[in-house]
């Protein structure tokens, strides 16, 4: 789930069964959208555009999905089964820089989702930028049993 920071009273939800239902009214009543676009598995992350609550992210099926005007088309953004994402992040700054946390590693792009780089080859548990600096990246990657605990003062080239 996630909710617009443009627009408060927008949220999107996104459901085991592969479906993503959105609200215009802070959750009051909710829709499906994209009822006739497969999805390819469970939704496992959304992200919403923090400048657009009608551009967002969806990890569905090993895919990351786009979404520009609301829910009412969308678009797979990868190569065929690229990665399967459990986190993805929009930094607030620059909407074409995306990050995202698979059990591939950690991806980033920095065209808007045209492109994808991987940047780590752990699992990524959890990514997130920082609140007060959105160059600076937190990362939590899985090493065998063991968790490690990364930050980049370069979210561009993700120096950490």
């Amino acid at each position: 789930m996630d909710v617009a920071i443009s627009n408060t009273d927008v949220l999107y939800c996104g459901t085991e069964t592969g479906f993503v239902n959105k609200t215009v009214d802070k959750g009051l009543n909710w829709r499906m959208i994209g009822s006739d676009y497969a999805f390819g598995g469970a939704v496992t992350a959304i992200a919403i555009n923090p400048t657009d609550e009608n551009t967002v992210y969806v990890a569905a099926g090993s895919q990351v999905h786009k979404t520009s005007d609301g829910g009412k088309t969308w678009r797979a953004l990868l190569p065929s089964n690229l990665f399967y994402a459990d986190e993805i992040v929009i930094n607030p700054n620059n909407t074409n820089i995306i990050m995202a946390a698979s059990s591939e590693g950690l991806w980033r792009t920095v065209d808007a989702g045209s492109t994808w780089q991987q940047i780590l080859t752990n699992r990524g548990v959890d990514i997130k930028f920082n609140v007060e600096s959105a160059d600076i990246v937190f990362a939590i990657s899985q090493v065998g049993i063991s968790f490690d605990f990364q930050i980049s003062t370069n979210v561009v080239e993700y120096r950490s």
